[in-house]
């Protein structure tokens, strides 16, 4: 799993610099265009309900397993919790 998120992100791969690099920005370059296209509320393609939960998570996911991968265990522990607590607070009180 650490090698399969760091070489997603970037961090090693022996390809060379210019691979890292657009690696390590088009992994993000591409969360960015999914979240500004689906998951935004100014999105073009808004979407609800369960959906739009699934694509928070994958996210958070993504985030929490790259800190994992390079060795920061307890911010990607209090990521996933304040993800989560920032989702049960929105659906408790309707948003």
């Amino acid at each position: 799993m650490r090698n399969f998120c760091c070489r997603l992100l970037g961090i090693s791969n022996r390809n060379g610099n210019l691979t890292k690099i657009f690696l390590g920005f088009g992994s993000s370059l591409i969360i960015i265009i999914v979240w500004g296209t689906f998951g935004s509320p100014a999105a073009p393609f808004l979407l609800s309900g369960w959906t739009h939960l699934v694509l928070e998570m994958v996210i958070y996911c993504i985030a929490a397993l790259a800190l994992i991968a390079t060795g920061h265990r307890v911010l990607a522990a209090v990521l996933w919790i304040v993800a989560m607590v920032n989702r049960f607070a929105l659906s408790y009180y309707g948003h």
